[in-house]
């Protein structure tokens, strides 16, 4: 860990222009690194709104069929395999176990496949777009690691309701009921945030509408890489 701070500092400190994430980790890399605050710039994380859509209540239906899932609240969690996604898993576990009202879905190689009723794991995949149209809900809890969270945009592209930890927003424009609903860590009151957008499907609908929205107004790739262009084009004229 020394040996990588140390490697991090000597690249921020000798870069000509530093990429941050986010508005926190930028601050960061000044205070932390002393990295020149005008030669670092917020290029958010994004996700492309154009392959990620809303899905219709048919197509919603047809693809649970295909893929073989219970006619009940489907809660979608994605990630791969490292370590603040593995403690996300033993979140989503744990949350299967103490309530059968929902099926938790896990995708992506977190986890490897698995089926039961309560919960299923598709394992590594080529395409979200199936599990996240399957889905009615999903979750992020996520309460540590840096930068901000590629699900976190992949379900607000998809208009899907999602509930999340602070930690699974932080540095993101997402406010908590009005983007997305931010729980604490806590059984209860992550599934009582669940059960509360099942139970209204209309709360649940503005909830996405708005995730969609803020998606495509900050974290659509077409804009960010706009503004990453930008920024070179700056940096080569000043060079």
């Amino acid at each position: 860990l020394r040996y990588i701070e140390r490697a991090e500092r000597h690249a921020v400190v000798n870069a000509d222009l530093v990429t941050a994430v986010c508005g926190l980790d930028r601050e960061r890399f000044i205070d932390r690194f002393g990295a020149d605050p005008a030669r670092t710039i917020v290029v958010p994380n994004g996700v492309d709104t154009r392959h990620f859509r809303v899905a219709r209540a048919e197509e919603r239906a047809a693809m649970r069929r295909e893929l073989g899932l219970p006619d009940r609240p489907i809660v979608l969690f994605q990630g791969s395999d490292m370590p603040a996604n593995r403690a996300g898993l033993e979140w989503v576990r744990r949350l299967a176990a103490a309530d059968g009202r929902f099926t938790f879905l896990v995708v992506g190689s977190v986890a490897a496949p698995e089926r039961s009723e309560q919960l299923v794991a598709a394992g590594r995949v080529t395409d979200m777009r199936p599990y996240l149209a399957a889905s009615d809900l999903g979750i992020c809890p996520i309460a540590h690691g840096g930068g901000t969270k590629l699900k976190l945009f992949e379900c607000m592209a998809a208009g899907l309701p999602t509930v999340a930890f602070a930690g699974g927003v932080r540095g993101t424009a997402v406010r908590h009921g009005e983007h997305a609903l931010v729980a604490p860590e806590d059984e209860n009151q992550i599934l009582n945030a669940l059960a509360s957008l099942a139970a209204d499907p209309l709360a649940a609908e503005r909830l996405g509408r708005a995730a969609r929205e803020l998606a495509e107004r900050y974290y659509d790739w077409s804009g960010i890489a706009a503004g990453l262009e930008d920024a070179l084009l700056r940096l080569k004229r000043v060079s």
